[in-house]
């Protein structure tokens, strides 16, 4: 998962970039831009990487990542069908170098302060949102901005969102290292449901296990057992609530050797036991996961 820069190209007139990407699955690596972005994934499901923070996305998953933040989206291996996104990537000075310096924009100011952790917006916020960019992608001329000043302002005065990155988190990546983080998420995720180690991990990109260890802590604030924890039991969230596997079946193919260290990782996380997080959270319609 490489935290490379990106370079967003835009019309040199537009004051924002619109993207709509119909893929075969989500591929672009662990990355990072000055522009901030608002992501909608229209149709998909899979990982989700913002920073420090490691989750899942689904059908209508919308997230506002903010300037320079690395971020990243995986497909599931057993995705099929068409990964479709829907992006607006902006800076901060896209309107005008003091235009949300201005007291009447001091709500949305905030948004983008906040937006520097990655913000995940749900419930009514969440489709009025959708609905919103939907007419930015519409609209021409005056209207787009219109439009795109109320998304901003629709976001800024909502309640119904969770950070995703942690407080505290700061990349401040080279970019020897950032290939190297690169190398390492990408292996444990496409790896996760299989016996892997720090060792083995760690010789991936030429590592001692003590200085891969610190390395790993120091990039992402987890420990790797933590940060594939979190892989395996993100993976079983979405097995619990989108299959009828028996829980057991469920624990092996997200990567553990036996049911009760499955049933401690995912208590620790989930604050319950698989069970009762199927029963409580199998059947929601909207599509999103966490």
């Amino acid at each position: 998962m490489k935290a490379a820069f990106e370079k967003i190209q835009k019309d040199s007139e537009a004051s924002f970039v619109c993207q709509e990407s119909k893929v075969p699955s989500f591929d672009s690596p662990y990355h990072y831009h000055p522009e901030l972005e608002i992501a909608l994934v229209v149709a998909s499901s899979g990982q989700r990487l913002v920073g420090d923070h490691v989750g899942r996305f689904g059908e209508g998953d919308f997230v506002l990542h903010g300037a320079n933040l690395p971020h990243a989206y995986y497909n599931d291996s057993n995705f099929r069908g068409i990964a479709h996104s829907r992006i607006i990537q902006f800076r901060e000075d896209c309107l005008g170098n003091s235009f949300f310096d201005v007291a009447e924009m001091s709500q949305i100011k905030a948004l983008l302060q906040k937006a520097k952790r990655g913000l995940w917006f749900k419930g009514e916020t969440r489709q009025e949102a959708m609905e919103r960019l939907e007419l930015i992608f519409m609209a021409e001329g005056p209207q787009k901005i219109t439009h795109f000043i109320g998304l901003l302002d629709s976001l800024s005065c909502s309640t119904e969102y969770e950070y995703l990155a942690s407080e505290y988190f700061s990349p401040g990546l080279n970019s020897h290292q950032a290939e190297r983080i690169n190398r390492v998420c990408e292996f444990i995720h496409s790896h996760f449901k299989e016996t892997i180690t720090q060792v083995e991990t760690a010789a991936k990109i030429n590592m001692s296990p003590p200085a891969f260890s610190r390395f790993f802590h120091r990039i992402t604030g987890k420990t790797f057992t933590e940060f594939l924890n979190e892989v395996r039991i993100g993976y079983a969230c979405h097995r619990l609530t989108h299959s009828e596997e028996s829980v057991v079946q469920i624990c092996y193919d997200s990567g553990y050797q036996n049911l009760s260290n499955f049933n401690r990782r995912f208590r620790e996380l989930r604050q319950m036991t698989p069970s009762a997080y199927r029963k409580t959270f199998q059947g929601i319609s909207s599509g999103v996961f966490r």
